[in-house]
């Protein structure tokens, strides 16, 4: 009798922006082990995905994966904390303003917006840029 033990099943995960996708799945606790010609390979423990930086509308659209944890409340304060940090980091280095980014996190107070945007290269090489 032939062996039809399936040992792994692969999505490729569409993108519109590889590079925030990266940092997002990464923020999430994912770890990025390969990244070549277009395809990124991310992992956790015993599962993983294949990020591709190729997107079709229609397809990305309708994408859906469903992720199954041991401990929701913990996962969630993860994607509250880590994917909302770099979510907010990221369009502040593309200069949206603190006060939008304090609407879109939904936050009350400003000077807690501000403790989420981490200062790296890309935000202060903009800085200098503008002068």
């Amino acid at each position: 009798m032939s062996n039809l033990r399936i040992t792994e099943i692969k999505a490729f995960v569409p993108s519109k922006n590889f590079e925030l996708s990266k940092q997002f799945y990464q923020d999430l606790g994912f770890t990025m082990d390969s990244d070549d010609d277009g395809i990124a390979y991310f992992h956790f423990e015993n599962v993983s995905f294949l990020l591709q930086n190729y997107c079709v509308e229609a397809l990305a659209e309708n994408f859906m994966m469903h992720i199954l944890v041991e401990d929701v409340d913990a996962w969630w304060g993860q994607v509250l904390n880590s994917g909302r940090r770099g979510f907010i980091t990221s369009l502040a280095s593309k200069g949206v303003s603190v006060r939008v980014l304090q609407e879109l996190a939904g936050h009350r107070s400003l000077a807690v917006t501000q403790r989420y945007i981490e200062v790296n290269h890309q935000l202060m090489r903009n800085a200098v840029e503008l002068v």
